[in-house]
């Protein structure tokens, strides 16, 4: 069971430990509380901290606010050993390292900037913006980008065709079926439920052509190149 007790400066918050308690945990804390009792010397433990209670089953123990202005908390007694979510994330403050990763994540927001080492495998889904890049050292691509340009257009069925300039060809497409579609869409024999992405990567000469009926449409993204 959780308890929530707000302690006044100085003052001592009382309470037993049960025979079969494993740890205490400290799950909510606004400063640092004191921890002590007949058995345990003085220490101080904040926000997060888990305490091994076996030494001290049976005994009382207390909080002692040792700050000029009150602190709330909220611990609990617990018979079973918890991890809590913030031990397992180990994360101080906002530097978080990630060794590996086994299974596909999904990353909603970034709320400060991210150092990327190494080789890292990267695909979009949906369209990203980027506002600011800043790049402290050479960035290496598997091919040139020289002369290459990058369209969008947005097909339907009375306008199913995307033509490069005069003197370039596709280099590679990214094709996302429409959110709305009532239909599969088909490309190049490939199927396509609404919302689905796809990418081409090979060459491809003269104009694209894809039939499309009703309301379907097809969102695309073209890197041409110089021939």
């Amino acid at each position: 069971m959780l308890r929530t007790v707000t302690i006044e400066p100085t003052e001592k918050y009382f309470f037993d430990v049960g025979n079969a308690t494993e740890v205490l945990i400290l799950r909510e804390a606004t400063k640092s509380i004191t921890l002590s009792g007949d058995d345990i010397a003085p220490v101080e433990i904040s926000k997060c901290d888990v305490v091994t209670m076996i030494k001290y089953r049976g005994k009382a123990l207390y909080f002692q606010n040792q700050h000029t202005e009150s602190v709330t908390i909220e611990f609990q007694l617990s018979d079973t050993m918890i991890l809590i979510r913030e031990q397992l994330s180990a994360i101080s403050g906002n530097s978080l390292v990630i060794e590996e990763i086994v299974k596909a994540i999904q990353i909603s927001e970034i709320k400060a900037p991210v150092a990327i080492k190494g080789t890292v495998p990267v695909s979009l889904s949906s369209a990203i913006e980027i506002g600011e890049v800043a790049v402290n050292n050479t960035v290496q691509t598997k091919q040139s980008i020289a002369g290459q340009v990058i369209h969008t257009q947005k097909l339907t069925a009375a306008n199913g065709q995307f033509t490069p300039p005069n003197g370039t060809f596709i280099r590679s497409m990214t094709i996302q079926a429409g959110l709305q579609n009532t239909e599969n869409v088909f490309i190049f024999g490939f199927e396509l439920p609404k919302g689905a992405v796809m990418k081409f990567d090979y060459p491809y000469l003269g104009a694209l052509n894809i039939a499309l009926t009703g309301t379907n449409e097809i969102n695309g993204i073209f890197l041409t190149e110089a021939v």
